[in-house]
């Protein structure tokens, strides 16, 4: 079966098929191939994008304005989501997690800080998560 779902092209498809052939004969395996999706043409994106290509069409259908997700301080999907909203000229939410008394920005952190990125921390003690 079937499902057709409204799409937005973000990814450069196909994302390549590599040979592995001297990890196939250590496995002992006639073929292995990994799917490079860390290709698809946007920085931090790999399979992230795919997941983004279906959210995009059903944000816009139910006329939203904003995207909002939720990640880590270095989730590359939270950076990546509000890159996408930037541009397609959304409004971009995010809330970061992790661990309390941090006493730097991660790179993803920066990255956000420089979209203009509505940010909310929600921070914990190692150990009560």
């Amino acid at each position: 079966m079937s499902i057709d779902l409204p799409r937005y092209s973000l990814a450069h498809l196909p994302s390549p098929l590599i040979p592995m052939q001297r990890l196939a004969l250590k496995l002992e395996v006639d073929s292995l191939y990994i799917k490079r999706d860390d290709l698809l043409g946007r920085i931090l994106g790999g399979n992230k994008l795919r997941k983004l290509e279906y959210i995009i069409p059903l944000a816009r259908k139910d006329g939203a304005d904003t995207l909002i997700t939720a990640g880590s301080f270095e989730s590359n999907h939270v950076c990546l989501t509000a890159a996408v909203a930037r541009m397609l000229d959304m409004q971009a939410a995010m809330v970061l997690m992790g661990p309390a008394g941090r006493d730097h920005q991660t790179f993803n952190e920066k990255i956000q800080q420089q979209l203009g990125v509505e940010t909310r921390v929600v921070e914990y003690v190692e150990g009560d998560q």
